[in-house]
């Protein structure tokens, strides 16, 4: 028997999809700790991520962007019209015709695997080894799309019934498997030499496959069918289908801008690839917590409320509000403690002193654009919820120009050049959406109140980080204890000044966690 519909406020919501997704990234920190130290900073692991972003481009584009985007508004809609005897034949019919388009599309990858790594890694032609080495650990990756495709589907199916929390969980079996395959090739290396990538590219593949199964069986729970049933002219999924052409198209634009950066790090001296992947990873995980738990919330909640036609100004207004509250204080926090952050986290085994410091130059660049690529994926949902994906796709055409642009005046800047590119880049499509929104009927009702007083505790916590490294020596200290000092200064100094400003957010929160309902 099918599930209710859980209703699931923003904030609680958001909650949930946080936790899950701390735990995946708590996870995912875990890998790249141990990646980092197994293999260092090479050309190995420089072929490895290189022909890893082309299946995570791809997870990005299905898993959490076109597919999930496109299922969510007319699986709500079915839902909020009561459902069906109909809803297990939509679904069935839905995951038989992605199976069957995800199987061509790995069976395709494979095939142009050598056009696709120059495609993304131009650069790469200049070493021959490299190059083949990349394609290689693409062809054996590359069904990884298969399974990640699938659980784009069970999220966009999970998230409209309000069930967040296996969704966001999920990239734990993922991180597990390549922490088992890291392992693998470290036990296999003989003689301090660098090991193989070949168990960590194979432990990618069985930890994508488990992620896919944990999807399966909340989608069993929630009473959803993922049998096979060949109907691909089924009105609902011609409806999904519909939605998801301009959708992908907005998202494909958006990863134009992975091969720009990809293809312009490429070209940057060795380890450039596998510096700026790990400051990425980094800067992901406040924007993971952050801007990705509330827009997969607020999808949901805007597509609800557009299947009822009430307006949504002030729910979007609110969860920018929220989305504020909580980036820009990390967005300032994860700058000042970006040397502190990545010598703790990635500063052993074979990552040395040099890498540490080119690591930390590209966490700067990522950090400016950590609040409008926020915003952005708070904006986004808005359109969504209206069918209006067409919008995304001019947003992602300004900021692929911006990104190209820069990309090529900032190459001389070396990884701290093409991050900056990337914040550029973010910024550019915070503008065009911004002008699509404020000119349309949903433009948010954002409390200019709560903005500002977000605006002084950031300001005051930046002061008092300053102060603290003006007064305090710690220099010669161990990474660790420098880390959890200005940590626990900047906490301190932002939420002592929100509770003195009585700051709205602050008591929202207090009230939504700390009362029982």
């Amino acid at each position: 028997m099918t599930q209710p519909v859980k209703a699931v406020s923003l904030r609680r919501g958001a909650g949930i999809v946080a936790f899950g997704t701390l735990l995946s990234r708590i996870s995912g920190l875990a890998r790249d700790i141990v990646l980092a130290g197994v293999f260092g900073v090479t050309g190995v692991t420089d072929a490895f991520y290189a022909a890893f972003r082309i299946p995570n481009t791809l997870r990005r584009l299905l898993a959490e962007g076109g597919v999930t985007v496109a299922v969510q508004p007319v699986y709500t809609r079915r839902l909020e019209a009561g459902g069906s005897q109909d809803l297990p034949n939509f679904e069935k019919s839905l995951f038989t015709l992605a199976r069957f388009v995800l199987l061509a599309v790995t069976v395709l990858g494979i095939v142009a695997a050598p056009a696709l790594i120059d495609l993304f890694a131009y650069g790469f032609n200049d070493n021959p080894s490299q190059r083949q080495e990349a394609i290689y650990l693409l062809r054996l990756m590359f069904p990884f799309v298969y399974f990640i495709g699938l659980t784009g589907i069970s999220m966009g199916i999970l998230n409209a019934r309000g069930l967040f929390f296996a969704s966001a969980i999920g990239p734990v079996f993922l991180n597990f498997g390549e922490i088992a395959g890291a392992l693998v090739a470290w036990l296999r290396a003989r003689g301090g030499q660098i090991p193989d990538a070949t168990p960590l590219a194979l432990g990618a593949l069985v930890g994508v496959a488990l992620y896919w199964w944990a999807q399966r069986i909340a989608l069993h729970r929630a009473g959803t069918s993922t049998g096979w049933r060949w109907q691909p002219k089924h009105p609902d999924v011609r409806e999904v289908g519909r939605l998801l052409t301009p959708s992908v198209a907005g998202l494909s634009v958006y990863q134009l801008q992975v091969i720009v950066g990809t293809t312009f790090a490429s070209f940057l001296p060795v380890g450039g690839f596998t510096c700026l992947w790990y400051a990425d990873r980094l800067t992901q995980f406040p924007l993971a917590l952050i801007g990705t738990a509330i827009g997969t919330v607020a999808l949901p909640l805007l597509s609800r409320k557009r299947a009822r036609n009430e307006p949504i100004n002030a729910a979007l207004g609110e969860a920018l509000s929220f989305a504020l509250f909580l980036v820009l204080p990390a967005a300032a926090g994860i700058y000042a403690v970006r040397l502190e952050l990545t010598e703790t986290f990635f500063g052993w085994g074979r990552f040395a002193a040099e890498d540490v410091a080119r690591t930390a130059a590209a966490i700067s660049g990522y950090a400016l654009a950590l609040v409008p690529a926020t915003v952005n994926r708070i904006l986004l949902p808005a359109f969504y919820a209206d069918k209006k994906m067409a919008i995304s796709v001019y947003a992602g055409i300004g900021s692929l120009a911006v990104q190209a642009v820069l990309s090529w005046l900032l190459l001389d800047l070396d990884v701290y050049g093409l991050a900056l590119a990337t914040a550029g880049a973010s910024f550019a499509q915070f503008l065009v959406l911004y002008v699509f929104i404020a000119r349309s009927p949903h433009k948010p009702e954002a409390p200019a109140g709560p903005i500002l007083k977000t605006c002084l505790a950031t300001a005051a916590m930046v002061i008092s980080l300053a102060a603290f490294g003006e007064f305090i020596r710690l220099d010669d200290g161990p990474a660790p204890v420098r880390l959890l000092a200005l940590i626990g200064v900047g906490m301190f100094s932002y939420f002592f000044t929100v509770w003195v400003l009585r700051h709205q957010e602050f008591d929202r929160l207090k009230t939504q966690f700390l009362t029982r309902r």
